[in-house]
């Protein structure tokens, strides 16, 4: 599949990723550690400061992700890997009539949905959180670059017997 353009991603360690300094109880992810996994956004929206004023897209090195997350254990034992991933204009109406549905519908249904599904992010959320984390990471290994390089020369892939974990 060849598409238009290619947006170069580059991985950078002149400088840290962005990452949870203050840690306090009294705000939305209060009990997490936020650390910015990607800068930049390949999206090249004309109307977005971010897509071209961080241009190439930048990836973090995933091994100075990790020893910031594990100085942090200290201070939280959950990490939230942070990046743009949509633009506000493409989900506010979509948004915003869920919205009013859900407003006119059983609010007491909705409330029973709302307790089930907090209880389920309370239990289950850290094992999404480790996925999402792990696969991640696997996105910047060299099994990547190997699946990458052998789908393009039209060879099967000769992924390596090591792994991280």
């Amino acid at each position: 599949m060849d598409f238009p353009f290619t947006v170069p991603l580059k991985v950078t360690d002149a400088v840290d990723p962005p990452a949870t300094s203050i840690f306090t109880p009294d705000t939305e992810f209060g009990s997490r550690f936020l650390v910015e996994v990607v800068r930049g956004c390949a999206n090249l929206c004309r109307f977005c400061w971010a897509g071209y004023n961080y241009l190439p897209v930048r990836a973090f090195p995933a091994d100075r992700i990790l020893q910031l997350a594990r100085e942090a254990r200290t201070h939280s034992s959950r990490v939230g890997l942070v990046s743009i991933c949509t633009d506000d204009d493409k989900v506010f109406e979509t948004a915003l009539d869920v919205a009013r549905k859900l407003a006119a519908s059983a609010q007491s249904a909705i409330r029973w949905t709302k307790y089930s599904l907090n209880n389920w992010l309370r239990t289950a959320g850290p094992i999404f959180d480790a996925s999402l984390a792990l696969e991640t990471l696997g996105f910047a290994g060299p099994d990547v670059v190997e699946g990458i390089a052998a789908f393009r020369e039209k060879r099967p892939p000769n992924f390596g017997s090591s792994s991280p974990i």
